[in-house]
């Protein structure tokens, strides 16, 4: 059965190229030697952190499930170190021009399971943990739509960020006169050579 959700791509793939199966990405590749879960995390290029900052509490909630949800706890440290690994490996590891880290998006439904575990132990704290974890969420959930909102106006670029362009829109609906200069463009070459670019 899983045949016939594979054949409509294995029908173009046919139709298009004469082959069964085709690799698209030419001479792309993954550097398993040299993953950047670090730059993958927190970078200003693309952190998964630093434009999704709720995922915190979800990594945070992981040391808490082998506690709460023993059961979930060995599939949801597996998956995410295999997933950041993988992923990471890319030569592309920041997936060109988008909003933070797209292809980690998918993971978001894993954490949430961590995420949950976190807010219901927050939650249990008492009146004022509960309070400042709500209005904690509130303001994190508003910084990623205004950074969000700054993405599709082209106040946050799309591959080039860095610490100081970053700081230098935070919050902000202008760029500042000098942003350009600010930017710092990944070197493609090099990192389809697996090299820091």
């Amino acid at each position: 059965m899983s045949v016939v959700v594979l054949l409509p791509q294995l029908a173009y793939w046919k139709y298009s190229t004469g082959s069964w199966i085709y690799y698209s990405y030419q001479d792309e590749s993954f550097f398993f030697a040299r993953p950047r879960i670090i730059d993958g995390l927190i970078s200003y290029r693309k952190g998964l952190l630093v434009y999704a900052p709720m995922l915190a509490l979800a990594f945070a909630g992981m040391l808490l499930l082998p506690r709460r949800l023993r059961e979930w706890s060995w599939a949801v440290a597996m998956f995410t170190a295999v997933d950041l690994y993988v992923v990471l490996c890319w030569w592309c590891w920041w997936y060109g021009g988008s909003f933070g880290l797209r292809a980690l998006v998918e993971a978001y439904a894993i954490w949430a399971i961590p995420m949950a575990a976190m807010l219901e132990w927050l939650l249990s704290r008492g009146q004022v943990v509960t309070a400042v974890t709500l209005n904690t969420i509130a303001l994190l959930i508003c910084l990623n739509f205004f950074q969000a909102a700054q993405y599709w106006r082209g106040i946050i670029h799309w591959d080039s960020m860095t610490r100081d362009a970053y700081w230098s829109v935070f919050l902000r609906w202008r760029v500042p006169p000098n942003y350009e200069d600010l930017l710092r463009p990944p070197d493609y070459d090099r990192a389809a050579r697996g090299e820091h670019e």
